[in-house]
């Protein structure tokens, strides 16, 4: 028993020196030229941190249209749990929907590989949803104090489900 513990350990602390020392940045940067053609992100600084990856200040374009813009994305690569977290979101100002993220966590587990799970806040209220990547359907539940205005709604088919909640599908 004391040499399974020990080989545990071993095997565990050569896990952990793989997450330390792999080059993050280099996976931001084959990310991004897989989806080149459709996303791309500009005027960022890419900083590689010992657990995790941070990408500050990028805008965001999609076909060549301004997105939007954030202050910070960081990817924390663990074994068990893997997380983006996103902070200052916001679409661009020539969008007709005004949309602004204060922070968006997206986690990922290989336990359960077929659903990216979403949770964050922003200025339309509370978020919390998933990704289903196998029925390839997005789902967003939306908290929101404040009503929704009709042009909101319209063109981002958020659909009313009580008083106060929301909900965003989308397939792809």
């Amino acid at each position: 028993m004391k040499r399974f513990g020990k080989y545990l350990f071993y095997a565990l602390l050569f896990l952990w020196f793989i997450i330390i020392f792999t080059p993050k940045d280099l996976l931001y940067y084959k990310g991004e030229r897989l989806v080149k053609d459709s996303v791309v992100i500009s005027n960022e600084v890419v900083l590689d941190e010992w657990i995790r990856m941070m990408v500050e200040g990028g805008e965001i374009f999609a076909k060549g249209i301004k997105v939007g813009s954030f202050s910070k994305l960081a990817l924390y690569p663990e074994l068990l749990v893997n997380v983006l977290e996103l902070e200052g979101f916001s679409l661009d100002k020539a969008l007709p929907i005004q949309l602004t993220i204060n922070r968006l966590f997206v986690v990922y587990t290989p336990f359960y590989p077929i659903k990216l799970f979403l949770k964050g806040e922003g200025s339309i209220g509370m978020l919390n949803g998933w990704i289903d990547l196998r029925k390839r359907q997005v789902r967003i539940d939306i908290a929101s104090k404040k009503q929704l205005d009709r042009m909101w709604r319209g063109i981002a088919k958020v659909e009313k489900v009580k008083e106060g909640l929301y909900r965003y599908e989308y397939r792809f």
